[in-house]
């Protein structure tokens, strides 16, 4: 009775296991969170970064203030990994919108430390999509390919808080800017779909 009852649960989770993807899909990949450390009316910034090899990633931010104490910013992020075995390739888009307030304070009779404080609340936006080949040789007719795709869509909802010290020896030269942020977020991954084929 105990031998026909492991059999039951040993058949049971090789028909699982073979009904269920063979890794778990990545439909989402956090982005690089803002720090402008805005200071003033008019105050703007632009960055970019990137990564190459089997691990591509693209990101830009932007933000602007139009008047004192409030800015509006922007980011875009791309994702793409690609792996050899196996043949897999997982990418995803990513764009944020944000408005925050911010209060800015310079320190000493020189006035080369500024301290500010920005906070930071925004929405998000992305697809993702992870496709996955597997090459087996279990058919007796030889190699059998099996395809595997996951797409799905993305939105978040996030609130921020940044600190930040900057030094500038002397006006317009060469500044140092670094300090704290905390980010809070929630993710919505809806419209998920999966396709398989051999």
């Amino acid at each position: 009775m105990k031998i026909r009852f492991l059999l039951i649960i040993f058949v049971g989770m090789s028909l699982f296991q073979a009904c269920s993807p063979r890794e778990i899909a990545t439909l989402y990949v956090p982005n690089v969170p803002s720090y402008h450390l805005m200071t003033h009316k008019g105050d703007k910034r632009l960055g970019a970064g990137f990564t190459l090899h089997n691990l591509s990633t693209f990101d830009i931010q932007a933000a602007y203030s139009p008047v004192n104490h409030l800015s509006i910013q922007g980011s875009f992020s791309r994702f793409k990994k690609t792996d050899r075995e196996p043949d897999r390739n997982r990418k995803q888009s990513f764009g944020e919108l944000g408005v925050g307030t911010y209060f800015a304070r310079e320190l000493g009779e020189k006035k080369k430390w500024t301290v500010i404080g920005e906070l930071i609340g925004g929405y998000g936006f992305g697809k993702a999509n992870d496709f996955s080949v597997f090459s087996t040789n279990t058919s007796p007719l030889g190699t059998t390919t099996e395809t595997e795709e996951f797409t799905a869509n993305s939105q978040s909802v996030f609130g921020q808080a940044n600190l930040g010290f900057r030094y500038i020896r002397r006006p317009g030269g060469f500044r140092i800017q670094m300090g704290p942020l905390y980010r809070i977020s929630g993710i919505h991954v809806y419209r998920i779909n999966h396709f398989s084929s051999i």
